[in-house]
């Protein structure tokens, strides 16, 4: 056999489910959130730091307008400071 396929789809649901309250969970310990702009104001991207539940330093950043908004979303709710930077 070279590889498991799991066809069955709520233990694929709830497996996701419990990645994404994982992956949330660790945006309580975010910091370093940029909101990075052009100059007439369009957003460009988000970048941002946190800790992991395992201890590692995580360092990332979304292009992604939507998935962006919605994150800075969760930093607002967790009282994360969300600074606005212009870029050239």
């Amino acid at each position: 056999m070279d590889s498991v396929e799991i066809i069955d789809k709520e233990y694929l649901e709830e497996v996701v489910a419990l990645h994404q309250e994982k992956q949330i969970e660790e945006l309580r310990s975010a910091r370093n959130v940029i909101v990075h702009v052009g100059p007439r104001g369009g957003f460009r991207y988000l970048s941002y730091e946190y800790t992991s539940v395992d201890g590692i330093s995580v360092h990332s950043s979304n292009g992604f307008k939507d998935k962006a908004e919605k994150l800075i979303e969760i930093f607002e709710q967790y009282g994360v400071n969300v600074e606005k930077r212009t870029e050239l």
